[in-house]
Order: structure tokens, then sequence, then C-alpha cells
């Protein structure tokens, strides 16, 4: 059968979502087309250009559509990922295949408005936790067509972890550093700020303290004006984008997830899997992924304070660390692999094709 995936402009996690699922499809022999404005590689798969822009516009959104039909022809099923191209397949709906979409973070205020509509266009909607399903539900959308599927990670790369005291010299992190590392698109959602004021908190206390960020986006030059007025430099390393955070992770002590808003956070799912405990936000899927005083701690979204006493608790007890980091790694390993994702999304794609009126399942 054949699927066409579409995407908006995306960098990080949906992004890598779409591959991961792309690449897996293929393999059960799918016929994949991906539509999007960016090329996502994924060996067999096809790119179709997509002008679907990040934010809303009725002429751009109106024209996307009109493509999508011409794309979709001879498909048996068509996946959007996220509200924008959710809101581009429901103006096409009625000349498309049957549409499943993806859920992937909380809605914001913009995608709110239109939800509702959206979701009802769609034959069913997966959320990646169920905070986003309570989210979209609230929205008004009908909680029997909305199924919970997490993300999945391959976890065939954490298969072997690299020594940690090698990826740290490799990095060039000295051996006595207290280490944390972040990982994540640089964008106000995900409360780099917040990490940042916490650092200058952590830091009076414990010289040897050292954060590293990884990832870029375009809250970068901000992020790090904030850094040199907070006087960081010797404190904070901005790593940029990176190839594999694999090393990055197993460098650290600690992982820190400061997220604002988070649907579940696949770097999260990425730092449980290299073994190491998650410092989150209290926040929409990450209340679910990391379990409060056994695979990390939760804390207050936003509350430098609240942020620095957590990770001051796991970095003064090593024994914790250990403990915390072994836990995270179990569960990711029981909960989260790629197979077991794309298991359930193929469960609700058969559903929808086979099925003449909309699928039932919920969470």
């Amino acid at each position: 059968m054949r699927v066409i995936q579409v995407m908006r402009p995306a960098a990080g996690g949906m992004r890598e979502h779409v591959r991961l699922l792309s690449v897996q499809l293929v393999r059960r022999q799918w016929q994949v087309t991906i539509a999007a404005p960016e090329l996502v590689e994924v060996a067999s798969a096809t790119h179709v250009p997509l002008d679907l822009s990040a934010r809303p516009s009725v002429v751009a959104d109106v024209r996307a559509a009109r493509r999508l039909r011409a794309v979709c022809s001879g498909a048996q099923l068509v996946h959007a990922h996220g509200y924008r191209a959710g809101w581009v397949c429901a103006l096409a709906a009625g000349r498309l295949p049957p549409v499943v979409m993806t859920a992937h973070n909380l809605p914001t205020i913009t995608a709110r408005w239109s939800l509702r509509w959206v979701a009802r266009k769609a034959r069913a909607v997966i959320a990646v936790s169920e905070a986003v399903r309570m989210a979209v539900i609230a929205c008004g959308a009908d909680r029997e067509t909305i199924f919970v599927v997490p993300n999945g990670i391959d976890l065939a790369r954490f298969a072997t972890l690299p020594a940690r005291d090698a990826a740290r010299r490799s990095l060039g992190i000295a051996d006595g550093d207290r280490t944390i590392v972040s990982v994540g698109r640089l964008a106000w959602e995900k409360g780099f700020d917040a990490l940042l004021r916490a650092a200058r908190l952590l830091r009076h206390e414990m010289p040897d303290v050292r954060v590293i960020i990884v990832g870029d986006g375009p809250e970068r030059t901000r992020l790090e004006d904030l850094s040199a007025r907070l006087r960081l430099a010797s404190t904070v390393r901005f790593a940029g984008r990176v190839d594999d955070v694999l090393p990055w992770l197993r460098s650290a002590d600690v992982v820190v997830a400061p997220s604002r808003s988070e649907g579940q956070g696949i770097a999260v799912l990425e730092a449980m899997a290299a073994g190491r405990p998650v410092v989150a936000s209290a926040v929409g899927g990450l209340r679910e992924t990391v379990e409060h005083g056994v695979t990390g701690l939760l804390t207050r979204p936003g509350d430098p304070r609240d942020l620095a006493s957590a990770l001051r608790r796991v970095l003064m007890d090593p024994h914790a660390l250990q403990a915390m980091g072994d836990a995270a790694r179990r569960r990711a390993l029981e909960r989260y692999s790629l197979d077991a994702m794309v298991d359930a999304v193929e469960r609700v794609y058969c559903q929808c094709v086979s099925s003449p009126s909309r699928a039932s399942g919920g969470a």
C-alpha cells in the first residue's frame, strides 16, 4: 500500500519521527511518499516538494491543498504530521484518501481554534502522549477516534554504549566536571533560558558544574546574549547542532529537559536509553515519560530555583545518579522501542483503510 507522509518545515523531534517511521514502513513493504518543503532523506521513499509554510497563510494553504490532491493520486492513506499539515489536509478533504493526523505537541493557541474541525476531517488522530490526547479532546475532537502512540527510538543505536570517560575525553570535558547536558531546538518553549538562570545559581555552590546545550534554533543568539549577561562563559557551552547526540548524552552526569511545553520529547527518550537520569519540567508528556524519584526528577516549568534545587539534589548524590540512570535505561528499553511504535501506527493505518467510516479505538 502507498502512504503519503505530510509535514511542514521541521527540525528536531518531528522530523526525526517522520524519518524513522518512513524507514521502517519502507522495510515493511509500504510505498512511502514524503510531501514536505524540505528533503527528508529516506532510501526508497519518494520526496515531493510541498509549499507548506510553518505559519498559516490562506493563499499558500489553499495552493498546498490543491498540490496535495495531485500528489495523493493512487495512495491508500495520508498521514499528516502536526497541526499545520493536518489543516492543509483538512482543506483538501473529500478529494484525499483517509487521513491520519499525528499530534506531536500540545496545541498552540493558533491551532486550538481549528483543531476540532481538523480532527473531525481525519479518520483517526494519533497523540504521542496522554497529555496530548487530553489537550486535543479539550479542543473538541472526538475521543473515540484518538489513539495514544508514544514516540519510539532506534534502540539498536543504544545497544552498545560508549564508555562515559572516553566520551568525555573525545568532547573535551574534564574528568572532574559535573556535567549537565540539554538537547533540543533552541526555541522559547524549550525553556533554555530557565536552565541558564539555574546554572548561575548552581555555579556559586558548585564551581565545577558545566552546562552543555546541544542544538540550534531561532533563540540561539538571545540565549548566548543571556549567558554573557549572567557571566557564564566558563560554565555554559553551546555545542550547536551535532550529527550524533549519543556521545554528548553519555558524557553527562544528568540530562535536563527544561521545556515550558512538550508533547513527549524524543531527546528525553534518547537520554534514558543512554542510561542517564533526566531532570525535566512537569509539563505535557514529560510527566508520563520521567518517573519522579525513579528515573529522574520533575520540576516546575520556568522556575530556575526549583530546577537548580533538583539538579543540586542529583549531582550531590552519585548513588542516586547511578540508580536513576539504570532505571531510566530499563524504562526506555521496555516502553519506547521503534518497532512498538511502528506496529501501533500500522494498526491505525490498517483500521483506517479497512473501515468505511472513522476509526474507533481511543486510548
